[in-house]
């Protein structure tokens, strides 16, 4: 029991450490927010981030299943962003945006130490030591490559920016400065494999175990269900070699199926409803997250590689438990990482523990105190810069980072004159941040969600610089149904009304920054 609160209480303190180092830049955003602009709530990915407040507005509008709001094609509504859409119905009017960004971070915050202490068990499951359990969880959050070697000498990789600075899934760091469901998908995901390792295999696995396992692994496709394929993966080759040897193929099978019972509903409604809808199917079309070349993964992973190896030469691989589970899984990040779907670079998620096992276990077992300091700076120097670089970007008072204030205050007009999903026509930017005012459809301003992005940036390049004809601009507004323009003060409003002849329209407001047209038919 002494023991049990002695880690729960270094467990608890730094959950607190990591939320407020973490949080820091956020509370200087509002604070540096003046009368021309408001914080947007993001620093890193704030399109994507304001996204995800626009995924939660559709649950203050009152609906459950998901519909994008960057698009105005017909869309069947789809079960995705759960947690965002629920959040979404803790709020109202007024204020809503700051509540919006205030509950975004409060389940962040939860993602935090729900992480935390998922990644402690699964460690202490596997090294069977608190201390090293504990340095285990401090590496997976702060932890990264040698990415930052192509920082301080630039041109090693080609001048690409490394894995530790933008992808989210390769490491930890990212998921906990700025995306609470990918937290969440991840200690579920730990949740899973940790309940799946401590049956005992010997006297046969349980069915409640089982289900037990499964069920975390549906909770985790919840969140992201690109693990439900991660999951799967993994533990069926895990099987495989088991069923290899140990030559009990009924075995294995069966129970690999009992296993996936509980997340397969969710998997094949996915993997159909993308298959099958045209809307989805244009999403994942133009969601390319590809994986960057073998080298950029490399200079992540060398560092945890060579642990891994040390520590079979030391022969300290006996004091890893499930070595079979933690082995296979690094052996199968090239497989994973250039799987041949739109979204490979996601197929390396959670994997970095598996090195931070092997990484820790070196520094706890090495005597010589400037090795296990070189090792640890080593191993967070990345993290280091990336956070210096947010306490700099949050200092420049522009946007994305920060909103303008004209493009909220036609946010809140807008909201007092539209119906709900009714469509407003803005450039790519703005379209970006109105649905998180207003629960709106913009034809554009997210690239994955925006189906025919490229065609329709063309005609809207060319419709806000004067050169659609008449009928044409008659087929494109009537085309999506669009109710108000949003004119930027940048561009020529003339340009634009003098394309309208066939259709009625009208300003009906304007600040410094834009004025707003309201389209009547004839």
């Amino acid at each position: 029991m002494k023991h049990r609160f002695c880690e729960y209480k270094w467990l608890i303190i730094f959950s607190i450490f990591v939320i407020i180092f973490t949080s820091i830049p956020y509370w200087l955003g509002f604070y540096n927010e003046n009368d021309l602009f408001k914080f947007s709530g993001f620093i890193i990915g704030v399109g994507d981030g304001n996204s995800y407040l626009a995924k939660m507005m559709i649950g203050t509008s009152g609906d459950w299943l998901f519909t994008t709001p960057y698009t105005a094609y017909p869309q069947m509504k789809f079960f995705a962003f759960f947690p965002y859409i629920l959040l979404g119905k803790l709020t109202s009017h007024p204020s809503q945006t700051i509540q919006l960004i205030g509950l975004f971070h409060l389940f962040r915050w939860a993602g935090i130490i729900f992480l935390i202490f998922e990644t402690y068990q699964f460690s202490l499951l596997v090294v069977k030591d608190r201390r090293s359990s504990l340095l285990i969880t401090i590496l997976l959050i702060f932890g990264g490559g040698l990415g930052w070697l192509a920082i301080i000498v630039p041109g090693l990789i080609s001048h690409r920016l490394p894995l530790e600075f933008y992808s989210p899934e390769t490491f930890g760091y990212l998921s906990v400065f700025s995306l609470p469901h990918l937290l969440f998908a991840r200690a579920f995901l730990y949740k899973s494999f940790r309940t799946l390792l401590m049956v005992d295999t010997e006297s046969g696995y349980s069915q409640k175990s089982l289900l037990k396992s499964g069920f975390s692994l549906f909770l985790c496709g919840i969140f992201q269900p690109i693990n439900l394929f991660i999951g799967w993966f993994v533990v069926g080759i895990y099987f495989l070699f088991k069923m290899i040897k140990e030559k009990n193929v009924t075995f294995y099978i069966k129970y690999f199926i009992f296993w996936i019972i509980p997340s397969a509903p969710l998997f094949f409604y996915n993997f159909f409803s993308f298959l099958f809808d045209p809307y989805l199917s244009a999403w994942q079309d133009q969601n390319r997250i590809i994986s960057p070349p073998i080298i950029d993964y490399l200079f992540a992973y060398g560092l945890g590689l060579f642990f891994w190896i040390l520590i079979y030469k030391k022969g300290l691989m006996q004091k890893i438990n499930h070595s079979l589970f933690i082995n296979l899984w690094i052996i199968l990040i090239p497989v994973l990482a250039y799987f041949p779907i739109n979204i490979q670079r996601r197929l390396t998620e959670g994997v970095w523990l598996a090195f931070c096992i092997y990484i820790g276990i070196f520094i706890v077992n090495n005597k010589n105190s400037i090795v296990k300091i070189l090792t640890f700076t080593s191993v967070i120097l990345s993290t280091l810069i990336f956070s210096v670089g947010s306490f700099q970007a949050i200092q420049k008072v522009e946007p994305p980072i920060y909103s303008s204030k004209s493009i909220i205050d036609v946010g809140n007009y807008l909201r007092t004159e539209v119906n709900v999903g009714d469509v407003i026509l803005a450039p790519f930017d703005e379209s970006n941040v109105l649905p998180v005012y207003i629960p709106i459809k913009v034809i554009t301003g997210h690239g994955p969600e925006s189906k025919n992005l490229s065609v329709i940036s063309e005609n809207l390049d060319r419709f806000y610089n004067g050169d659609l004809s008449k009928a044409e601009t008659q087929d494109f507004i009537q085309s999506f149904d669009i109710k108000f323009i949003v004119v930027p003060g940048d561009i020529d409003p003339s340009k634009v009304m003098s394309q309208f002849t066939l259709l009625q329209i009208k300003a009906v407001y304007e600040n410094i920054d834009y004025l707003v047209l309201k389209i009547y038919d004839k």
